[in-house]
């Protein structure tokens, strides 16, 4: 039981101590802070994912969305996820980074989650 707990420990302050760079912080936050969303919807944060270079952007919908799981991803994909054409700088800027978006509700209990698709990176090409 201890080792878990130790193990557990351990997994937050890895987690905690990992820090988005400053700039790429203010990049995400002003792409997404200024950004036309559905209304309802609300830009509330980027953090780490799972990986050392996942990033996810956290929105707060107020009502579950609506289709099914595809429709739903479709959805983010087209409406939040960063447009591919005139985008070349943020993209460029996110080459080492996979861009994932959350959309979920406030107690959570609905929540999507879809990666966004860099255009600037080769199909299939992974993240360092």
């Amino acid at each position: 039981m201890r080792i878990i707990i130790l193990c557990i420990t351990m997994f937050l302050a890895a987690s905690c101590a990992r820090k988005i760079p400053a700039d790429m912080l203010d990049m995400l936050q002003r792409q997404f802070m200024g950004q036309a969303m559905e209304s309802g919807w609300k830009f509330v944060k980027v953090t780490h994912g799972f990986g050392g270079r996942e990033l996810v952007v956290d929105i707060l919908v107020t009502q579950p969305m609506k289709g099914t799981l595809e429709a739903q991803h479709e959805l983010l994909k087209n409406k939040v996820c960063p447009p591919v054409n005139g985008n070349d700088e943020f993209w460029n800027k996110m080459q080492d980074y996979k861009l994932s978006i959350a959309a979920y509700t406030q107690d959570r209990k609905f929540t999507v989650l879809v990666d966004c698709e860099n255009p600037l990176r080769p199909s299939g090409g992974s993240v360092r």
